[in-house]
């Protein structure tokens, strides 16, 4: 019942482990060590976009037709979209660079998820069976130590509208939350005064891409609503 319910409501979790590290830690190189909060910040991005790129790829490289999916990433991870959105949370908090927030957030993830994909495969075998069960038993559940078990199915073209979009809502949060946390911390170090033309202009940004991203999830769940 548990493990249920936090299927059912896994996206809203997500908002209170992204707000309270803001409210309870704060980014500790940012004015002691410009130079390697900048390469963290670099470092972070590229963890992220590689997160992002991972459910891109494993959206677009399944045809939406019946049955469990076994291309692309899933060949080599049996829940490659969870195992994206843990490097997207990764290389944000690499951003902020606060290490009370990677005690309060990855944690708390690996729980969420290790818990909600337990009560997706047992949902998965009861309804595929026998050949749930071989597919688990040939493909981790999310550290790809081994891949291309799957690899003897039958092909499928990368479907590009598809990918962008169940993503598109996902790829502009990201983009706004990237930028959310360099504008606080910029505000952090200078104050708003100092830099408030720069920082207008990136809050507004943030916020267009927030809403863009809320506008596509409404007509993606408007969408799914007509088609039942």
């Amino acid at each position: 019942m548990i493990r249920n319910k936090l299927r059912h409501y896994r996206r809203y979790f997500s908002y209170p482990l992204i707000i309270s590290p803001l409210l309870l830690t704060s980014p500790t190189l940012v004015q002691t060590h410009p130079v390697l909060d900048g390469s963290l910040d670099i470092v972070g991005l590229f963890i992220a976009c590689c997160g992002q790129a991972l459910r891109l790829w494993a959206w677009g490289a399944n045809p939406p037709v019946p049955g469990f999916r076994i291309y692309g990433p899933y060949g080599f991870v049996r829940h490659p979209l969870y195992v994206g959105n843990f490097l997207i949370g990764l290389g944000l908090l690499i951003v902020f660079n606060a290490p009370l927030a990677y005690l309060i957030v990855l944690p708390s993830l690996a729980l969420l998820y290790w818990s909600v994909t337990a009560e997706e495969e047992e949902r998965l075998e009861k309804k595929w069976g026998a050949a749930y069960v071989e597919y688990r038993a040939q493909v981790p559940r999310f550290l790809a130590w081994r891949g291309g078990i799957v690899e003897g199915y039958q092909r499928v073209p990368f479907r590009w509208r598809q990918a962008l979009g169940k993503e598109g809502e996902s790829i502009c949060g990201l983009a706004a939350g990237a930028i959310s946390l360099e504008v606080y911390e910029e505000v952090l170090t200078h104050g708003f005064k100092g830099t408030q033309r720069e920082m207008l202009f990136w809050l507004l940004l943030s916020l267009l891409l927030g809403l863009f991203s809320l506008v596509l999830y409404r007509r993606k769940r408007k969408k799914k609503g007509k088609a039942r």
